[in-house]
């Protein structure tokens, strides 16, 4: 095997681990042993190349310098809080209404832009939790007054219902967080609801946007399931924002493990909290460009 050959296999080894181990940008040049140096020059998500150059001040019986080398390196977005989209979502028996649907008329027509923060996937909106209490959100893009109905509906896979309720708000537009509760709609008070792991659960939110005509609403909907993963700890119901690097840490697992509705809570309370702080609403901003809602990431 020529030595060209010899040092483009070994480069591709050797960035093979950096990627796995770390997940910043390598700094350039970086020297090794067995070729001069590897210069990085470009991020290709899950791609790692080398090009291999043979130095004319070297023979084949020496090493060779590798000039040039693309790895799969974070870009800037995904070295604040990368987003891993499972492969396992339901292909069928979703709602696909991540942005309003509904009658458009009239004072309606300021809602359409009604929308869920929630992935779609292949045409599923859809997102997973590791709590039984997740809280879902939403962007409004008209004010909401006291005399506007808000409603949430929660139903199982047999469309029964496991949460319902009308809320009155007065609000400029701008983001709406839900957490459901620890009872379900049909259950004795005090008793609390478990959620299966795995079961789908439908929810639709409307708003009815026009006092003076019964029924004039715009609705979203989607799909959510509760999953269980190894090592990481449900997401706790009172999330402490006070130490903000090891929430945006918590977030970035819940992330990178595909947890959509918990990673976003951590972040969206953070955002609340920590109005401010840059990293905060870069990581968040982040976030929602990988979810498919870049032009919600600047809305308060």
């Amino acid at each position: 095997m020529k030595s060209s050959q010899i040092a483009l296999k070994t480069a591709q080894t050797i960035l093979k681990s950096c990627v796995k181990a770390t997940p910043f940008l390598l700094a350039a040049p970086l020297s090794l042993t067995s070729f001069n140096e590897i210069r990085v020059i470009a991020f290709e998500s899950n791609s790692v190349e080398a090009i291999a150059m043979a130095s004319p001040s070297l023979d084949d019986d020496h090493s060779t310098a590798v000039s040039m080398a693309s790895v799969g390196l974070p870009s800037l977005e995904e070295s604040l809080i990368l987003f891993n989209a499972p492969d396992d979502y339901p292909r069928r028996g979703n709602p696909k209404g991540r942005a309003a649907g509904g009658t458009g008329r009239g004072k309606c027509g300021a809602y359409e832009g009604l929308m869920a923060l929630t992935p779609v996937m292949d045409g599923m909106v859809w997102g997973q939790t590791t709590t039984d209490q997740p809280t879902l959100w939403f962007y409004s893009p008209a004010a909401l007054t006291p005399d506007q109905t808000v409603a949430l509906v929660v139903q199982d896979k047999s469309d029964n219902y496991l949460y319902q309720t009308t809320l009155e708000l007065d609000m400029e537009p701008g983001l709406i967080s839900i957490q459901l509760p620890n009872e379900n709609a049909d259950a004795v008070k005090g008793s609390t609801t478990v959620l299966p792991v795995a079961e789908p659960y439908h929810w639709t939110f409307f708003i009815e946007c026009d006092p003076d005509r019964i029924g004039a609403s715009v609705s979203v909907s989607g799909t959510f399931q509760k999953i269980d993963i190894e090592g990481l700890a449900p997401l706790a119901d009172d999330i402490d924002v006070s130490n903000v690097e090891h929430a945006i840490a918590l977030a970035q697992a819940y992330a990178a493990s595909g947890v959509w509705h918990d990673a976003l809570t951590i972040l969206g309370e953070l955002q609340r909290t920590h109005p401010s702080n840059p990293k905060v609403s870069a990581t968040l901003a982040a976030l929602l460009s990988q979810g498919g809602l870049t032009d919600l990431a600047s809305i308060d």
